[in-house]
């Protein structure tokens, strides 16, 4: 015996979880007291349980499949190329939204997947719909290079997570790149991977290594520079004087025969370029040509040894 009656003819009565399930018989007898007496019974309709899900789109590698329902699910059972992979979860919230949490590789681009809704605490099916799984989308821009930077930096938008980068049509390497939150990137670029009037290509990839975009990297773009030699005593350790722009190196030539590579080329536009070992000697014509890293001739600048 027991339940709650009130004096307004309503009355409830507590149930255990569990105690009542779909197809069960249910009787309520009503007593009177004190002695208890049945004065009348009746059965209990059980209300078939129901309810719809609703899945937004996924996008492969997002931790959760989100969307909305209906009516009484309370849990979810995910379905993927006919295997059940998870066979009952989610959060299921009071606002009539859901979200349900998807392992690293569990889905990925071409799979069949399904969610099916449950109710509870049996677990009936109430509804499945299919999972759209979105294409991943995105663009990448680098900016120019110069031949002997360490990474191409630029910036990207959408599900790009790495990139393969081309050189004069080859493959240098399948993946890979920094690619950041704030939409921006770098790519390590190894030594002499890329030189001046090379084909360079990156190819923006999604988390499964589908290509989404490809761009042409710029580069060397406009390099220029100048170079202008100090006078030169006979007996000085060095050539001195400034520089501006890209010139990174210099080649020395003595009356016309052309020397090594050298040269100290520093960040405020000064430079050096060690001759102690050439004897030069007062009236020597000597030129200093300018050079980019790609080995690109810039400019140059002639003396006369005092």
């Amino acid at each position: 015996a027991g339940g709650d009656f009130r004096q307004n003819g309503t009355f409830t009565y507590f149930v255990r979880a569990g105690t009542i399930r779909a197809s069960d018989s249910v009787e309520l007898i009503a007593l009177d007291a004190p002695n208890g007496r049945e004065l009348d019974r009746k059965p209990v309709r059980i209300a078939n349980t129901q309810g719809t899900i609703t899945p937004a789109d996924y996008r492969v590698e997002d931790t959760n499949i989100t969307g909305t329902y209906t009516g009484d699910v309370t849990s979810a059972r995910l379905i993927v190329n006919g295997n059940i992979v998870t066979p009952a979860g989610g959060d299921f919230n009071q606002n009539g939204t859901f979200r349900f949490f998807v392992r690293a590789g569990t889905i990925r681009a071409g799979d069949s997947v399904e969610l099916v809704a449950l109710d509870a605490p049996n677990g009936r099916e109430l509804d499945r719909k299919p999972v759209r799984i979105a294409n991943t989308q995105g663009t990448i821009t680098p900016a120019d290079y110069r031949v002997g930077d360490t990474h191409i930096t630029g910036t990207y938008t959408g599900d790009v997570t790495s990139a393969r980068l081309i050189v004069n049509g080859n493959v240098v390497t399948p993946g890979g790149g920094d690619f950041r939150q704030n939409g921006t990137f770098s790519y390590f670029v190894r030594a002499g991977v890329i030189q001046a009037r090379d084909t360079v290509t990156l190819v923006a990839m999604d988390a499964n290594d589908r290509e989404l975009n490809q761009t042409n990297v710029r580069v060397n773009p406009n390099i220029q520079g100048t170079i202008t030699l100090n006078s030169y005593t006979a007996g000085d350790a060095n050539l001195t004087g400034t520089f501006t722009g890209d010139i990174a190196r210099g080649r020395i030539t003595v009356n016309g025969v052309v020397g090594m590579w050298g040269g100290d080329f520093n960040p405020n536009g000064t430079f050096t370029y060690y001759v102690g070992n050439l004897g030069l000697t007062a009236g020597d014509r000597v030129t200093l040509t300018g050079f980019s890293l790609d080995h690109t001739e810039l400019d140059d600048s002639t003396i006369i040894v005092q």
